[in-house]
């Protein structure tokens, strides 16, 4: 018997030191102060609000260790949080909802962010501290303007850890091995940064030294961009108008910069080239990309060209657009979202001896609203192979 009440004295100790958080109100600031030991759970801060409705700044003090599973939904009132040092990490989506928040301070020692904001509509600056490593989606629809990454982080994954239709600039504590940011543009000094691990088998061959953009910020507004290094990709802003080419970059890969209307490149590039603002391959026997907002209806590729590469019209604003016969290759999605395209001119005698790198050389586009143009007596021929083997919808005449 005595052992029995001994436990139950034991179990009710338990439970009174899980729920040791109390708080603090200062009625002058209109703050909040957590203290105690363990984590900060959400029924412990909708007692305190509940209380206090008007509180504007919250400080996690005493010795609590973490921030629990959406700890922070839906404070309204609340315009800044703090951390103090013995905060070390949190829960799915800590602080959410929080209509009025435009301040977070993370601790020095805080170690992991992963799906740490959602939803903070007035939140947008935020710092993630050096002693971080992992970013694991740091927000969801958050209109961050601003992020400062620290310097130790060494892996970053989802949406590069930030989704922000607003944010215009990134910032690099010095020092940072995996990271940097020039021009508000955050870069990696590997490929394959978001999948970084320890494992040395994927560091040497995954994680090769290759500088590429990480994020472009989707509000920076510079209408011209200057790129220099082996590997450009992942560029996706409305503002662009031109991008310039330095004689390092050996590689395009797909962007969405709608409003991007010339290439420039430096004539010290021995790999890339540009003829009336489109991008090719030196030799010019590979259009590598079309410029969208390049005016004219009408586009006519040049006689020269064999490869049309992966995504190399997207966006494009024409209605017209010719093939020429000296084609012999067509990569993946060639022809990428052309939503004004009409009509397509194709001059092969037999489409059949052209090499399709897959069965989709047209995405995202109505090609029952779209003619195909072709040479007489070859209607049957195209008919068979886009719209019977490839599936599309092409209106065919000869």
């Amino acid at each position: 018997m005595n052992r029995y009440i001994i436990f139950i004295l034991f179990f009710c100790f338990l439970q009174a030191k899980a729920e040791a958080i109390g708080f603090n109100y200062d009625s002058k600031r209109d703050s909040l102060t957590f203290i105690g030991e363990g984590t900060l759970e959400q029924k412990h801060v909708k007692q305190a609000l509940a209380k206090y409705p008007r509180t504007k700044i919250v400080y996690v003090g005493g010795n609590v260790s973490s921030v629990g599973y959406e700890a922070f939904n839906g404070c309204n009132n609340v315009e800044t949080i703090i951390f103090s040092p013995s905060v070390r990490g949190s829960g799915y989506a800590a602080i959410c909802n929080c209509k009025k928040l435009s301040k977070v301070v993370l601790p020095e020692n805080y170690k992991g962010i992963s799906c740490f904001l959602a939803n903070c509509p007035n939140l947008e600056s935020f710092v993630i501290p050096d002693s971080v490593r992992v970013i694991k989606e740091l927000s969801s629809r958050c209109p961050v303007k601003s992020l400062h990454i620290g310097k130790n982080v060494q892996e970053i994954i989802g949406d590069y850890g930030i989704q922000s239709k607003r944010l215009s600039h990134i910032s690099v504590s010095p020092g940072n091995k995996l990271l940097f940011s020039q021009d508000g543009v955050l870069y990696s000094y590997y490929s394959g940064v978001m999948h970084y691990v320890e494992d040395s088998y994927f560091k040497s061959h995954y994680l090769k030294k290759d500088i590429r953009i990480v994020k472009y910020p989707p509000e920076k507004r510079d209408t011209v961009f200057f790129f220099n290094y082996p590997t450009i990709g992942g560029i996706s802003n409305k503002y662009l108008r031109e991008i310039r080419l330095g004689s390092e970059v050996r590689r395009w890969e797909r962007c969405s910069v709608p409003s991007l209307s010339r290439f420039v490149v430096d004539d010290a590039n021995d790999v890339l080239s540009v003829s009336e603002d489109v991008l090719f391959e030196k030799a010019g026997k590979c259009l590598v990309a079309y410029p969208p907002a390049k005016k004219g209806n009408r586009y006519m590729i040049p006689s020269c060209v064999e490869e049309l590469g992966l995504y190399a019209f997207t966006d494009c604003q024409f209605d017209t657009l010719v093939c020429p016969a000296s084609i012999k290759r067509v990569y993946r999605d060639a022809v990428h979202h052309c939503v004004k395209l009409r009509c397509v001119e194709m001059n092969w005698q037999d489409p059949n001896e052209v090499s399709f790198d897959s069965s989709h050389p047209f995405d995202e586009i109505n090609t029952s609203g779209v003619t195909l143009k072709v040479p007489k007596g070859t209607k049957n021929l195209y008919i068979e192979l886009f719209n019977k083997k490839m599936g599309y919808q092409f209106k065919v005449e000869e």
